[in-house]
């Protein structure tokens, strides 16, 4: 659902959280793709894959709006992967979540 302030509602919890101290990172699915796979690529994804951990909130933006690769979507696993149980991370999407 297009418009729904999504982004907006995403965005407040990050300030929110970042009012309380808190490391908080925000980027669209299709950057941080894109910055995966240019990591991977150069050889500093491991240093990239620690940076990303290292936020207690990650809000990432847009899941779905742009088609992924199966390389894009397995670096994608893997940041949620690494992130299981060490922070918490917020995602916005139009999809169902059963398009997922």
């Amino acid at each position: 659902m297009s418009g729904t302030g999504k982004t907006h509602i995403a965005l407040g919890l990050g300030l929110a959280a970042c009012q309380k101290g808190l490391a908080v990172g925000f980027i669209t699915t299709a950057a941080l793709v894109h910055e995966l796979i240019e990591a991977r690529d150069e050889k500093r994804l491991l240093r990239l894959q620690r940076q990303i951990a290292g936020y207690k909130l990650l809000i990432i933006d847009e899941l779905g709006y742009v088609p992924l690769s199966t390389t894009g979507a397995e670096l994608l696993f893997e940041v949620f992967s690494q992130r299981y149980k060490r922070g918490s991370t917020l995602l916005t999407s139009n999809l169902p979540f059963d398009e997922w």
